[in-house]
């Protein structure tokens, strides 16, 4: 988080085993006392081995998003077929990825010349996926829709998004 905001999220997280498990076990908690079905998005702040809870989303959430291009069964995918009741069979990763917001700054009236302009280094960037939401008014610090980059390892999405998103995205009229 960047000023108490979602300003990127990836997959897998290294973590040690006893701190998954604690926070499997604060999720279970607080999504048991909730009750209903679907999603939860269950969203903690780790340091060292410390786990703190920050938030919970009961839906899919945008912060989640990567997982549209990681693994076999997406967020939304998840959320239908629990509460559904179908089973959920075995979620599979197939590669590392990072999910970044494209947040504009200024505030205006979206309108047919409003154009979202992202940097041609950061679209010829092989596995590189971006969703606009379509949102009809721009707000200052407004999630517009989101960059999503899978590489083998990690470390390397993250660096490839870091390194080439910088300035690269604006509005013109």
């Amino acid at each position: 988080q960047k000023d108490g905001d979602y300003s990127m999220s990836w997959q897998p997280h290294s973590m040690k085993f006893v701190t998954l498990k604690t926070c499997q076990e604060i999720a279970l908690k607080i999504t048991d006392a909730l009750g209903g079905f679907g999603i939860f998005g269950v969203e903690f702040f780790l340091k060292d081995d410390t786990v703190y809870f920050s938030e919970i989303s009961p839906r899919p959430h945008d912060t989640a998003l990567v997982t549209l291009k990681t693994q076999n069964m997406s967020q939304f995918e998840l959320h239908v077929r629990a509460f559904t009741k179908m089973p959920l069979g075995i979620i599979e990763q197939y590669t590392a990825g990072v999910s970044k917001p494209i947040l504009l700054e200024e505030q205006t009236n979206k309108n047919e010349e409003d154009k979202i302009i992202l940097s041609r280094e950061l679209l010829d960037l092989n596995n590189t996926y971006v969703y606009i939401f379509g949102k009809p008014n721009i707000h200052k610090k407004r999630r517009m829709g989101v960059i999503i980059h899978t590489t083998l390892k990690v470390h390397d999405a993250i660096k490839n998004i870091e390194l080439f998103y910088g300035q690269s995205i604006e509005t013109v009229k």
